[in-house]
């Protein structure tokens, strides 16, 4: 029995594992990382960091709540 709780327990603690790690790698900051956009200050100014990943991110809030 108490064979069978562990497996129970390490199957549960995979899974949440699993799971986990879709939740975070579909999140909008990963899912937009390192893609740009038409106004990014990288490609246009010459600039060190762009906000390229945050305009997307409010896009598809707007895209979101338009539907």
């Amino acid at each position: 029995m108490k064979k069978v709780i562990i497996y129970v327990v390490f199957w549960l603690i995979v899974a949440i594992a699993i799971f986990a790690g879709i939740w975070y790698a579909t999140s909008a900051e990963v899912w937009y990382s390192d893609q740009h956009d038409s106004h990014c200050e990288k490609m246009l100014k010459g600039s060190d960091t762009c906000h390229c990943t945050q305009r997307l991110i409010e896009a598809e809030k707007k895209e979101k709540e338009r539907k």
